[in-house]
């Protein structure tokens, strides 16, 4: 790579940044200076660790490697199967497709291990690269699966009346292949991820840190086309030379005034039109009735003219609606004292006494196949028949850029609604409007949402008992 084509890269990719000077033969060289918790954070991103960051939610590129490893495995299996009933002589098709499958028999056919093949793809594609799970469990079934189906067809297929050489390098190639894959999971994508994620953690951790230490990994989150390469490319960046004192004051910038006094606008039109559109969809009459929970509570279903599910609950929780309105509108900050689903929670910044902006990141769901979520809501607490309404949506707020290794959600217009029915009893109404985004199948988010649901409930009586004293 030549100083031209660094110069290149550094215009048009990353404004605000620049590179060394010292180009090596075999790579590129990066001045630490007087930098050295940063310099020692660039040192630790190695090729394995920048393969296995997750960009946006993305893919990492360990894994589509595993992905693409696994086509490979049906592809070279279905490809020396077709070889081996090409030379068996007198080869058709339609006759070869019923004497191998209509007219299987485990010792005269090896469709059955381009089958297995088959299998192998489809369930790991489906586990790894749709459900994203980080566990072995699933590459350790189907690679003794197998092993047991191959040792099984050694002593069963007829080897007398097939091209022998061909069809022991068939059952080989599959035994092999499943132990790859296994071996490539567990030994390399598994740990990688683990590894990018932690050093994305402890980017901004280090032992002396300071503004310009965050630099690494924006580069990382917002130039996602550059992971193959991130290791090398990483460590070639330093922070420009200290502003001088006060320059950094982003409170005195005209700009970023105007752009908090925007958003201070679209924050007073917005809450109101968030509260208008959650009463709407809470109280219209295209509800239908999905499943009632262990406590009572019962989860109604609705289609919006979008196609996107949002779900309603009615319950009653025994406790003032005071309590409940100090729980789940102003103790924000203590919400993961007591709620297990969310991880993070805190305030960003209050507009008035009944609107404010927040932030929030929930834990993992379904047993890790949903990962965690950050979220950025807009309330609004408004009266009205007789309801507390807390009214919530997602906004873009313009000081909080999305983390790199969590996904943000995106919630539409929901709420809590609260009406006191007696002295202790509290009519509880909550309309859920969320999209979580990911690859995942919508009847997993769906289940999911609806154990959540159940389990926040619980999480509230639990809490309401705990400040009651009871």
């Amino acid at each position: 790579m030549t100083e031209h084509s660094i110069s290149e890269t550094r215009e048009g990719y990353l404004p605000g940044l620049y590179l060394p000077h010292g180009i090596l033969n075999n790579g590129l060289t990066y001045n630490c200076g007087v930098h050295s918790a940063f310099c020692t954070t660039c040192h630790a991103m190695s090729e394995d660790v920048a393969r296995g960051i997750q960009v946006n939610g993305r893919m990492s590129a360990v894994r589509r490697f595993f992905c693409l490893f696994v086509t490979f495995d049906v592809l070279l299996t279905s490809l020396i199967w077709l070889i081996c009933l090409v030379l068996a002589g007198n080869f058709n098709f339609t006759d070869a497709f019923y004497r191998e499958i209509v007219h299987y028999n485990i010792k005269t056919s090896l469709s059955d291990v381009v089958m297995a093949s088959l299998a192998r793809f489809i369930i790991l594609l489906f586990f790894y690269g749709l459900l994203h799970i980080d566990h072995w469990i699933i590459v350790a079934i189907t690679t003794v699966g197998t092993c047991c189906f191959s040792v099984e067809k050694v002593y069963i297929y007829d080897w007398t009346q097939s091209q022998q050489v061909l069809s022991v390098l068939l059952i080989l190639s599959s035994f092999i292949l499943s132990w790859a894959e296994g071996w490539l999971l567990d030994i390399k994508v598994i740990p990688q991820e683990r590894s990018a994620q932690q050093f994305l953690t402890t980017t901004t951790t280090t032992t002396n840190p300071d503004e310009r230490t965050p630099l690494i990994r924006s580069f990382l989150h917002n130039h996602a086309q550059f992971d193959v390469m991130s290791d090398s490319i990483a460590g070639t960046f330093y922070s420009p030379v200290e502003s001088p004192a006060g320059s950094d004051d982003e409170s005195e910038r005209p700009d970023k005034k105007k752009e908090q006094a925007d958003f201070a606008e679209y924050v007073k039109i917005r809450s109101n039109e968030i509260f208008e559109e959650a009463w709407n969809i809470l109280n219209n009459d295209k509800w239908t009735v999905e499943t009632t929970s262990p406590s009572g509570d019962v989860i109604y279903v609705q289609k919006l003219a979008k196609g996107e599910k949002v779900f309603r609950l009615i319950g009653v929780i025994e406790a003032p609606i005071s309590l409940l309105i100090d729980i789940l509108y102003h103790q924000v900050n203590e919400v993961p004292l007591w709620n297990p689903t969310v991880k993070e929670s805190k305030f960003l910044q209050k507009y008035d006494e009944n609107v404010d902006v927040i932030y929030q990141v929930s834990a993992e769901a379904a047993k890790g196949l949903v990962s965690s979520r950050e979220f950025i809501l807009l309330r609004n607490l408004v009266q009205k028949n007789g309801y507390h309404v807390i009214a919530t949506s997602s906004v873009k707020h313009p000081s909080l850029q999305p983390r790199p290794n969590i996904i943000r959600a995106e919630n539409g217009s929901g709420c809590w609604a609260l009406k006191q029915i007696a002295a202790f009893e509290t009519e509880v109404r909550w309309l859920l409007n969320t999209n979580i985004r990911g690859w995942l199948p919508q009847y997993a988010v769906e289940s999911a949402l609806l154990t959540a649901m159940s389990e926040n409930m619980a999480n509230i009586r639990r809490r309401t008992l705990q400040l009651r004293g009871v």
